[in-house]
């Protein structure tokens, strides 16, 4: 009978063990759901390097790094890196990156003030003083829109 008490005992803190341990696990990886309903994580994908004259993207999906060269006179002011995008703001332009697409850029506009990135899977939203601006990781496209008058 002692036996089987050490069991019970030994299967119930087993059991109260799993019960517990997802309330202070890590947040689950980021998912995509497919047309068909299903779910699949996002694994990391890219990872950003900075470098005084340029920026490096460690694209850990197709094992290799793309540099790209800053002006003399460009400054990285905002970064922003999700599983499967990087943002790099600079007083000259915006770069998006893709680990399929590689590095797109899109023009700052003179004098333009950075409000806001946020990041998240494969897209990028960029929030400025005079426009709004998305990036989309897989295709390489920037879109921009002009902000409503506030």
């Amino acid at each position: 009978m002692a036996r089987q008490q050490q069991i019970t005992i030994v299967s119930r803190a087993a059991l109260l063990l799993v019960m517990l341990l997802p309330a202070h696990a890590a947040p689950e990886p980021l998912a995509v759901v497919s047309l068909s309903g299903e779910y699949r994580q996002i694994p990391k994908q890219v990872t950003l390097i900075l470098e005084d004259s340029r920026v490096v993207a460690s694209n850990i999906r197709l094992g290799r790094m793309d540099p790209v060269a800053l002006e003399p006179e460009e400054s990285v002011e905002r970064t922003a890196e999700a599983n499967a995008v990087l943002v790099v703001i600079t007083n000259q332009r915006l770069l998006g990156y893709g680990s399929v697409i590689g590095w797109r850029e899109i023009a700052r506009e003179t004098g333009e003030p950075v409000e806001s990135v946020t990041v998240e899977d494969f897209a990028a939203f960029v929030t400025t003083g005079f426009r709004y601006l998305n990036f989309n990781a897989a295709t390489g496209i920037w879109a921009s829109a002009p902000r409503g008058p506030r």
